[in-house]
């Protein structure tokens, strides 16, 4: 399936999916302004849940508290989608998911006035910290990459540089890119 979320002219947001045989289905699920999570799993259903976080006071750029909005499997059976609404961290932090035992995917948030990380387990309404390099307080740019045993370790990216981590935060690798533009 691929899957398009877009802003309607009311300014709520239509999330589509579109099958290998052309079926396709929508829902509507929060509103702008707003950053838009895909491809997590919190509930570790193998299905993809949505997830949108807004600001409680959008006039501000700094230190707004993050409002999370979070439906599990939108596109599954009905009776197995939740809701969550929560609100974790603020504006100015970095916000990332990752699968830490390779059981279903936590949120995680950086913010560069704290020491360390931390993840959140919405099932569990639980956080834990998150030990990072302190290169890590210092971007925007961190990013899920599974490994082989099924558990996820992060890429954080600095300008041209990389470092992979694990989810207990030892530095596996570190490098710099061989070329040039935006990390996406």
């Amino acid at each position: 399936s691929i899957g398009v979320v877009h802003q309607e002219k009311s300014g709520s947001l239509t999330w589509t999916i579109q099958s290998k045989d052309g079926t396709k289905m929508s829902m509507s699920f929060g509103s702008q302004p707003a950053t838009i999570i895909t491809a997590a799993d919190i509930d570790g259903s193998g299905l993809a849940d949505a997830i949108v976080l807004t600001t409680t006071n959008a006039t501000s750029t700094r230190n707004s508290k993050l409002q999370w909005f979070v439906r599990t499997d939108p596109f599954g059976p009905s009776h197995l989608s939740q809701e969550f609404t929560f609100s974790l961290g603020t504006r100015d932090d970095t916000i990332f998911f990752l699968n830490p035992d390779g059981a279903r995917d936590r949120l995680g948030l950086v913010s560069s006035n704290k020491p360390e990380g931390e993840t959140y387990d919405v099932l569990t309404n639980t956080s834990s910290p998150l030990p990072i390099p302190k290169i890590a307080l210092k971007t925007n740019k961190i990013y899920p990459i599974r490994s082989s045993s099924g558990v996820d370790n992060l890429i954080v990216i600095r300008k041209l540089e990389y470092w992979i981590i694990d989810s207990t935060g030892q530095e596996i690798v570190q490098g710099k890119l061989r070329t040039q533009g935006n990390a996406v």
